[in-house]
């Protein structure tokens, strides 16, 4: 890890303690393989991408917590903006707006019907997203050429 990570990430360390979420937030130190990524993101209720600008262009861990069904809270960067805001799967928030993103979060776990719902719509949509269903849409495209 490079002093700038390991400083972020003993400042983070330092947040959950102060705010005594110790409780409700645990740091894997460790690659964390993508089977068992997903087996995590098979538990999250809400997946939460805060990127801090535009200049992340696509983000893995989205896809694949929207193929476990989690509701997602996110900023704009453009996957995101395209998945949530152009198929309704999840909120955006603005960028470095950690009011807008807690309110976010609060509101999908005060609503239950509302974080059913876009768990629901993310399973859809994750479903449609699969290699063989974009296949066979290619498929399909190209025979009406």
């Amino acid at each position: 890890m490079t002093p700038v990570h390991e400083e972020y990430y003993e400042l983070l360390h330092k947040t959950v303690e102060d705010l005594e979420l110790d409780d409700h937030v645990y740091f894997l130190e460790e690659f964390v393989s993508t089977p068992d990524l997903i087996e995590l993101l098979r538990g999250v209720h809400i997946y939460v991408n805060p990127y801090v600008d535009h200049t992340q262009s696509v983000s893995g861990t989205l896809a694949m917590a929207l193929s476990t069904g989690a509701a997602v809270v996110s900023t704009p960067y453009p996957y995101a903006e395209e998945l949530l805001r152009k198929r309704d799967l999840g909120v955006l928030v603005p960028f470095r707006d950690s009011a807008a993103l807690s309110s976010a979060v609060i509101r999908l776990f005060s609503n239950p019907s509302l974080l059913e719902s876009y768990n629901a719509k993310a399973h859809a949509a994750a479903a449609e997203m699969t290699w063989a269903r974009v296949g066979a849409r290619y498929i399909e495209l190209g025979k009406l050429m």
